[in-house]
């Protein structure tokens, strides 16, 4: 009976050990777990603040790209001297990078911006901006392109302009000519004549449709001295002769594009007057004068400053548009101060369709092409040119492979 109490007790002292045993395993296991836990989660701590360390300085490193984008946008609107960045560093890529290094360049400190490259196309710059965080080699680089900010078309200067007596203003049966009003302000002249006859007889010869088409109506010269004269022509003519890059012959050469725009003057090789038929489609940008008649037989497209000396423009069949603007002017011959007596003098017909177009850009083109002497003798003609007041920024992107 001892015996068997004994045992017993031994039995149940056993069951307890192994149940505290169990018990304290348990809890080694939990313990054990929680430190895992509390490891793995300081690990993914100190990783998180690691990431966003990283994703923080690349926002900086993008935000100081982008700041020397906006400097470099609000530089090149800026001036020294009286003149514009835009025009005192246009195409010198090292000049332009070299000034706007000389700015303050630090964001904050420790992170800075720089321009890495430009790249120019016509009126167009590619602007490549780095930001860079110092000490953690995070860069970033982003571009965009820049517009530089347009002359205005001078206020003296109509779509079309008739110079000296109008002798003829005619639009065959089914012809179009539409002038738009374009954007901005109420427009000015559709075209502009030399006196109010002159304006009379043009409108005379319009219907009431097709002069509703004409955005600024038909209207005489304004103040004494806005339009220009034969001695005026002349003298521009002349002065554009003198550029090393003006064609200068019976026949155009090259009629140009927007992107590659040209200068021509159509005039015998003696310096007399010329003719200029052209035959089938054309384009063209820049600047064309034509001593005699200008001929084309099909409406042409073209971009910038037609001129026409000898009075007479004859447009044919299709449609064509002209951006900028086509000046019509009998003078009474090649070198002569005087206009052409009536009634031989400035004269169109027009068979097709053709739209003249007021553009800001096309007359910035004339002007880009004018030698400084030739933009003396313009500003007599057409006024000063009036500058937007700033450029323009698009085209943003980011560069990769950093």
């Amino acid at each position: 009976m001892a015996g068997s109490e004994v045992q017993g007790m031994h039995g149940i002292r056993g069951k307890v050990i192994r149940r505290r045993g169990v018990a304290l395993i348990v809890v080694l296991v939990l313990l054990l777990v929680a430190s895992i836990l509390a490891v793995a989660g300081m690990a993914q701590a100190i990783v998180d603040e690691r990431i966003a360390g990283n994703q923080r300085q690349v926002t900086e490193a993008f935000t100081a790209a982008e700041a020397g984008l906006l400097r470099a946008a609000a530089w090149w609107d800026d001036s020294s001297g009286g003149e514009r960045h835009d025009q005192l560093h246009w195409n010198d890529p090292e000049g332009a990078i070299a000034a706007l290094h000389a700015q303050d360049r630090v964001l904050r400190p420790g992170v800075t911006w720089s321009i890495q490259e430009l790249h120019f196309e016509g009126d167009e710059v590619l602007i490549v901006s780095r930001g860079q965080v110092e000490g953690s080699g995070t860069v970033r680089e982003v571009s965009a392109r820049y517009r530089r900010a347009m002359p205005l078309a001078p206020d003296g200067l109509a779509p079309i302009v008739l110079g000296g007596p109008v002798a003829d203003f005619v639009l065959r049966e089914d012809a179009v000519l539409r002038v738009p009003a374009g954007d901005g302000d109420a427009p000015g002249p559709a075209i502009l004549t030399a006196s109010e006859a002159d304006a009379e007889q043009v409108r005379a010869a319009l219907s009431r449709d097709e002069l509703s088409l004409l955005a600024g109506g038909v209207e005489p010269v304004g103040a004494e001295g806005d339009f220009p004269t034969p001695v005026l022509l002349q003298a521009l003519v002349e002065a554009i002769a003198e550029s090393v890059d003006t064609q200068d012959g019976p026949v155009p050469w090259d009629l140009g594009t927007v992107e590659a725009p040209t200068v021509n003057i159509i005039r015998g090789s003696d310096g007399g007057r010329a003719d200029l038929h052209v035959s089938g489609p054309v384009s063209g940008a820049g600047i064309l004068i034509v001593t005699g008649s200008l001929h084309f037989e099909q409406a042409p497209d073209f971009t910038g400053m037609i001129l026409v000396l000898g009075g007479a423009l004859e447009v044919g069949a299709g449609s064509g548009s002209v951006r900028g603007a086509v000046m019509l002017h009998a003078i009474e011959a090649a070198g002569s101060g005087t206009w052409v007596a009536s009634p031989d003098g400035t004269g169109l017909a027009l068979g097709g369709e053709l739209a003249l177009e007021r553009s800001a850009e096309a007359m910035a083109l004339v002007w880009s092409l004018l030698s400084p002497e030739a933009r003396a003798v313009w500003e007599g003609i057409a006024g000063a040119p009036r500058t937007t007041a700033s450029g323009r920024l698009f085209g943003w992107s980011e560069r990769l492979g950093l």
